[in-house]
């Protein structure tokens, strides 16, 4: 057999120190050596969280082909090593199933100048950052900047007060939620749009209330109908492939394996003829959010989508997005905003709008996804579902619930008994403040549930919604600073980014668990994520990716 060890460890205990002799007992990972059962790849010597319903955990994982054939002590799985099986010492590093990413968005398309002033800043500073960028650009050069709910909320911000900083250039700000975008007379001549565009259902431009002509900004499927187009004319097929190339390899290194890809930047058909043109290492689930005109939301053009193929890159699912975030107060919750007691947000769709959605999605044979934030929204779209069909129907497809925070306990048995898959992202938890300043703290005490989910059977992954690592998710559900009592622990929150997206995909009985017979998708990390001090969590990386039993990545050092 062939042998090689890392260079550097820091090894870490067994999960479960006194599992081995039950492991041995009940032979879940047990073969006879040689032959049709000789590995590939035996990885020994290790802390393996296998994310299994019984937390077991073991020393060893045997590969053969792209399937796991043995998990479990490094006597039985060692002997499954033969003449040509590649044997590696793990030293005491942790092996988990690899992260799967159960929400994720990527924008393919850039801009000559772009900007970040942080998550608030306010519209003086925007407007000198958008006046320098466009001193140095010539006209036709195009600017994009981030924005927070100071500039979204000041009646100032406007396309007329972008233009007398930059008269020649697009300029298109969004809020950094991704919901509220403020825009400039340039802009709308680059992408089209009419000064008096049709609002498209679910979405709404900003105008002028005796004119009806635009004033610069986009909410809801307006903003998606400007994205859109903005895509289609900056994005080029070798650039988007670019950015998914550079992205798969950034993943792989951070050990995700999988990557559910919310695809709102681009069409379907364009998103998977760059992803497959990148040929990724990673698993993609290309999920379809289809835009909407003033009169109806027909699903998005497939038409080529037979003819294009890769192992490792699928296209399934369809997304709307029923409301905005109480950031920018378009979270329809059922009692007012605190801070705007003249409003308590709005879902996008009317009643009939939503069943129809969910009855299209039956129609189609795909799984139905929604972004879903409020309290409000929630009831409203659980009433949608129990007119549309019979609780066994939703357990079956599993409608997902996109960020989920709005999710109170009053909605909980609902939810449970239709099978809703609720898929959080932790790291909005941070907004702690802008929280409590919308909606007190005494309804922030209800919102984005992941304790009460685990304790009443719901079913929930997590993902990233942003490029930050599935490390500082797990780092984020475990202090949850919106909500400390529905903390999760580092264990729970590591299954929910494996085991948990795996569900949210209808592939738990392919991968998301280390078991005989489940798909090699797994990293080794460079640190025990389950018991290095809390705040070190973010800094782990894996070190060797396995994916499919083909190294997807490998560290320098190893």
């Amino acid at each position: 057999m062939k042998s090689s060890t890392f260079v550097h460890s820091h090894a870490g205990p067994l999960l479960i120190a006194g599992i081995l002799g039950l492991i041995l007992a009940i032979g879940w990972g047990c073969g006879s050596s040689g032959g049709a059962d000789e590995a590939d790849l035996v990885l020994h010597n290790g802390n393996v969280f296998t994310a299994r319903d019984d937390g077991a955990g073991a020393q060893a994982v045997a590969i053969r082909a792209d399937k796991i054939v043995a998990v479990g002590t490094d006597a039985q799985v060692l002997a499954h090593a033969g003449e040509d099986t590649e044997v590696i010492d793990l030293a005491g590093r942790t092996v988990i199933p690899g992260f799967n990413d159960a929400h994720m968005h990527v924008q393919t398309y850039g801009a000559d100048r772009s900007f970040f002033v942080g998550p608030e800043p306010p519209l003086e500073l925007v407007l000198s950052q958008v006046e320098s960028l466009s001193s140095q650009l010539p006209a036709g050069g195009s600017i994009s900047g981030q924005i927070g709910s100071f500039v979204l909320d000041d009646p100032r911000a406007s396309r007329y007060t972008l233009d007398t900083v930059a008269p020649d250039q697009p300029v298109y700000l969004v809020g950094f939620t991704g919901h509220g975008s403020v825009f400039n007379t340039a802009l709308m001549d680059f992408v089209g749009l009419a000064e008096d565009e049709p609002n498209p259902l679910g979405g709404f431009f900003a105008r002028d209330p005796a004119s009806g002509i635009l004033t610069g900004k986009a909410h809801e499927y307006a903003q998606g109908f400007i994205e859109r187009r903005l895509a289609a004319l900056l994005a080029t097929p070798e650039s988007s492939t670019a950015v998914y190339r550079a992205l798969d390899d950034l993943f792989a290194q951070r050990g995700i394996t999988s990557v559910q890809l919310m695809a709102t930047a681009e069409p379907t058909v364009a998103t998977a003829r760059a992803l497959i043109a990148a040929d990724p290492k990673v698993r993609w689930r290309i999920i379809r959010v289809p835009m909407t005109t003033d009169s109806e939301f027909p699903l998005d053009d497939v038409d080529g989508l037979a003819e294009l193929s890769h192992p490792r890159v699928t296209v399934s699912g369809l997304k709307w997005i029923l409301d905005g975030t109480p950031i920018e107060r378009f979270a329809s919750f059922r009692e007012p905003y605190t801070d705007r007691p003249d409003t308590s947000g709005e879902v996008n769709f009317s009643d009939e709008w939503i069943q129809a959605m969910l009855r299209s999605a039956l129609e189609a044979g795909e799984q139905p996804m929604f972004h879903v934030v409020g309290d409000n929204t929630h009831e409203v779209l659980l009433d949608a579902m129990e007119e549309v069909a019979d609780s066994a129907t939703w357990q079956r497809v599993r409608v997902r619930f996109e960020h989920g925070d709005g999710l109170t306990p009053d909605l909980f048995e609902r939810a449970r008994s239709m099978g809703v898959v609720v898929v959080q992202n932790p790291l909005h938890f941070n907004l702690t403040e802008l929280f409590d300043e919308r909606l007190g703290e005494e309804r922030v005490a209800q919102l984005s549930p992941l304790r009460s989910l685990q304790e009443e059977g719901i079913a929930f992954a997590l993902g990233t919604d942003a490029p930050i690592g599935p490390a500082d998710d797990v780092m984020y559900a475990v202090v949850h600073d919106a909500n400390p009592a529905e903390a999760l622990t580092r264990e729970q929150a590591v299954v929910a980014h494996t085991r948990g997206g795996a569900y949210a995909e209808h592939a738990e009985t392919e991968k998301g668990t280390l078991a005989v017979g489940m798909l090699a998708d797994l990293a080794i990390l460079s640190q025990d994520i389950f018991s290095v001090p809390l705040e070190e969590v973010p800094a782990t990386r894996s070190v060797l990716t396995i994916i499919g039993g083909e190294i997807a990545y490998r560290d320098a050092d190893f």
